[in-house]
């Protein structure tokens, strides 16, 4: 496991599907590599690290790239400008192996610069919940940005790739519809909570606290 810093940038536009979908498409090859054979599992944030807001991760192994969330960080008001967003030159130069833009769930910390990473780098599909989908194609409308195609999650919902298998649990927020995130590889298995709180007496749909506590005594090599 290896870790890449990235760099940030200041504030400085693509819309299409919203199928959705439980289990994706399966790719069953991943789990067949010799893990000698295997390339390096790299974790790295473009913003949202040690700061709050501008929330955006990434997950690359191989040819593979996976990223979690695109965030704004919210200016002083002595500042005149709108917000901060992470730098996505990275994705920008390498596109071609960039597979898809996860959401967690949809506050501004974490979809605020989705018009802005969508306009900058052209993702093959996105994966979001019905509701975190809903407000990213409301700010790609309003800065007349077109999305890729979109894959309605939830927590049965799997997405199997080349080196990754990925999935997904219901996590309790101030907003509805926020998931954390299983990424199984051969060379680890990452988890990424989103934000989340503890309420055993929800309105709507609870945490997947059994989930959870099957993945803490599971071999988790990095939380999030």
């Amino acid at each position: 496991m290896e870790n890449k810093q990235k760099h940030n940038n200041n504030f400085n536009k693509q819309h299409h599907n919203n199928k959705p979908t439980h289990t994706l498409t399966p790719d069953t090859t991943w789990k067949s590599h010799d893990v000698k054979d295997l390339p390096p599992l790299y974790v790295f944030p473009l913003g949202g690290q040690g700061e709050v807001g501008k929330n955006c991760y990434c997950l690359e192994m191989g040819d593979e790239i996976w990223v979690v969330d695109a965030g704004i960080k919210f200016a002083q008001e002595t500042v005149s400008i709108e917000g901060i967003i992470p730098s996505f030159e990275y994705l920008r130069k390498n596109e071609k192996r960039v597979k898809g833009l996860i959401i967690t769930h949809g506050h501004e910390d974490h979809i605020g610069a989705s018009p802005h990473i969508l306009y900058q780098v052209k993702f093959p599909k996105m994966y979001a919940g019905r509701l975190a989908a809903a407000l990213v194609d409301s700010k790609c409308r309003e800065r007349g940005v077109n999305k890729p195609k979109v894959e309605i999650i939830n927590n049965k919902s799997v997405i199997n790739s080349k080196y990754f298998e990925i999935s997904f649990f219901n996590v309790i927020h101030s907003t509805p519809d926020s998931y954390g995130i299983e990424f199984k590889t051969q060379q680890g298995t990452v988890v990424s909570s989103g934000d989340f709180k503890f309420d055993f007496n929800p309105t709507g749909t609870r945490a997947d606290l059994h989930r959870m506590a099957k993945l803490g005594k599971e071999n988790v090599t990095l939380l999030l």
